[in-house]
């Protein structure tokens, strides 16, 4: 994959809001998400938590299908006062995995305490839509970068990842944002702080990349905890 240029976007005035609970809303910024649900997965992919409580993060199954008795390596990011990252290294184990939709379902031991597990989105996004996503480009630490949705139902080809042809006719969104190697299973979000999906692969010709479902996620998720 060609080098690409990122924007870190970790300033932008941009407030999400969501309920916990039933009653009670807790702001979430741009910033609190990406550092404290944003997650390095094996030094070279990225991950995001979708449950705090189990210890529960979501992934790109190619990122960890080689991983030895199915323990991944995780790196938890913080900021220290200079503006600079600090990682905290855990381990976790994989509980489910879907090699078809590239999923994977990683659970940390004693929880996520301190995190912010990202709720999924309700609805399939309309073309247009602005999103953002988190990742590790590169293996630059929690870079946000910004874009729409071009489309919201594209079926894969089997020449499309490389000749791996287990992908064909599955349904993904496209978005222009801008992702790289060390991107993929990061987290794709919607101003209103809502997880669309996981970032999968990127085609620099036609400047797109493709996502996978949140609703994939989600009952790949269920399936795992139950």
């Amino acid at each position: 994959m060609n080098k690409l240029l990122f924007t870190a976007l970790a300033l932008l005035p941009i407030t999400f809001f969501f309920t916990v609970g039933t009653n009670e809303k807790t702001r979430f910024s741009i910033v609190d998400i990406a550092e404290k649900s944003m997650v390095q997965i094996n030094d070279n992919c990225s991950g995001v938590v979708v449950d705090t409580e189990k210890g529960l993060v979501a992934t790109a199954n190619h990122c960890i299908y080689r991983n030895p008795n199915g323990i991944v390596k995780m790196e938890f990011f913080g900021k220290n006062e200079d503006g600079s990252y600090s990682k905290e290294a855990r381990y976790g184990s994989v509980v489910c995995t879907s090699k078809y939709k590239d999923i994977a379902i990683v659970k940390v031991p004693g929880g996520l305490k301190g995190k912010i597990a990202v709720p999924f989105a309700k609805e399939t996004p309309a073309v247009g839509t602005v999103v953002y996503a988190i990742g590790n480009p590169v293996g630059w630490e929690s870079f946000v970068t910004k874009g729409v949705i071009s489309n919201n139902y594209y079926l894969w080809t089997k020449d499309m990842y490389d000749g791996i042809a287990y992908h064909t006719g599955l349904a993904s969104y496209v978005s222009d944002v801008v992702i790289a190697g060390g991107s993929s299973g990061g987290p794709l979000v919607n101003e209103d702080g809502e997880l669309l999906g996981l970032t999968n692969w990127r085609n620099d010709y036609a400047n797109l990349t493709l996502i996978t479902p949140f609703d994939g996620v989600e009952k790949e998720m269920k399936r795992c905890s139950a």
